[in-house]
């Protein structure tokens, strides 16, 4: 039977249509981590200070960006710093300004140097083997990587082409400052660095700008509870998110868009707490000497009136698109799992507050940060159900 034009445009619209639906099922997670690493050894040394990323290893280690001092902390299935790969530097297996790692392939560890655009190579055993550049994405703290080792980088920040010049604003104390929407590009490359796709023109998200301190210089901050899209690989595919329209993309492996659909918003409107909760999350990996700066300067500013639709973006090893729904900060970190066509397949509360990093088929990983401050690694297990 031939399918007419009406058809065609049902089923495109069912696709664009949010997909809210019943109730789907809570997959348990335990109420304590399985691991948790400590910033600090019991003898009170500091191990890391700035978890800029982590990941876990096949073998049941973690691997630990330490963006302060340039190294990766191997971390034992226990939670015990046991070794360290790397150093600061400009050398083979040495960071200028290491903001992420990821397991890459079987046995594969992946680090990205954004300051000098280069990805460093570990094999299973922690030993350097190569490194390769990706110049296009220089100073990109926004990484991905496949089971086949690709990897997807923002490039291009530019201010959005339809979006108006920002409002110059201005705080009680006198400072001027601007929420700025950017665009930029998403470049996919192989395991050798060579190009493979390039998706042009995605909104990237709102940056707060601005004076840091009365009468002092300018700088910026990705906004608190502000709009940030994000990319994770399914499979080969690539499911990129953009806030501002709620909206997951999925790119082919030849990129392509295959598909796209919408997610509910986040209902509510942020209070003042909520708000500045969500500060933590979004200076965690600047320097901390900064951090009193940065946050007094964000509590200044006008904050969001609307929620994100998501915070961040994920994909499992079982072709799954995870995104956290919660925002930034609060208590009870909130999943949402979504099949590429965009059908919810179950749900996901960690009782914590967790910037989440990586999630698998049993477990979530990622940043938690203690009352003092001090940063640390976390691995709740979950039970599908």
């Amino acid at each position: 039977m031939r399918l007419g034009p009406l058809h065609h445009l049902r089923s495109f619209l069912l696709l664009l249509a949010p997909v809210v639906g019943a109730a789907q099922p809570a997959w348990r997670v335990d109420r304590t981590p399985v691991v948790t690493v400590n910033a600090s050894a019991p003898n009170g040394d500091v191990q890391f200070q700035i978890v800029s990323w982590a990941t876990r290893l096949a073998n049941g280690e973690i691997a630990i960006a330490d963006g302060a001092d340039g190294a990766i902390r191997i971390a034992d299935p226990k939670g015990v710093v046991t070794r360290t790969l790397g150093r600061k530097g400009s050398g083979p297996g040495e960071f200028s300004l290491l903001t992420w790692v990821g397991r890459c392939g079987a046995d594969s560890l992946y680090a990205w140097d954004a300051r000098s655009a280069r990805v460093s190579v570990f094999d299973a055993k922690g030993a350097y083997t190569r490194q390769f550049a990706v110049v296009p994405a220089s100073t990109s703290f926004t990484v991905a990587c496949s089971a086949n080792g690709a990897l997807a980088f923002f490039t291009s920040l530019q201010p959005r082409r339809d979006a108006s010049p920002p409002t110059m604003r201005q705080t009680e104390d006198g400072r001027q400052y601007q929420v700025g929407t950017l665009r930029a590009n998403v470049l996919v490359v192989n395991a050798a660095g060579a190009t493979t796709r390039e998706i042009m023109d995605v909104t990237f998200g709102e940056m707060l700008m601005g004076q840091l301190t009365p009468g002092g210089g300018r700088g910026g901050m990705p906004r608190p509870l502000g709009h940030l899209s994000g990319f994770a690989f399914v499979g080969d595919d690539l499911a990129v998110g953009t806030t501002d329209s709620a909206a997951i993309a999925i790119y082919g492996a030849a990129g392509d868009p295959k598909l796209r659909f919408t997610v509910p918003p986040v209902s509510g409107v942020p209070t003042m707490a909520q708000y500045e909760r969500a500060i933590v999350p979004a200076i965690a990996i600047a320097p901390p000497q900064m951090h009193a700066q940065l946050t007094d300067f964000a509590k200044l500013v006008t904050r969001p009136e609307r929620f994100p639709a998501f915070s961040r973006v994920l994909g499992s090893s079982d072709g799954l698109v995870w995104l956290v729904v919660s925002p930034d900060g609060e208590p009870v970190t909130k999943l949402r799992a979504h099949r590429i066509t965009g059908e919810v397949v179950a749900t996901l509360e960690i009782p914590a507050a967790v910037a989440v990093f990586e999630i698998g088929s049993d477990y979530v990983l990622g940043r938690i940060e203690n009352a003092d401050g001090e940063q640390g690694v976390v691995v709740y297990r979950y039970a599908r159900r």
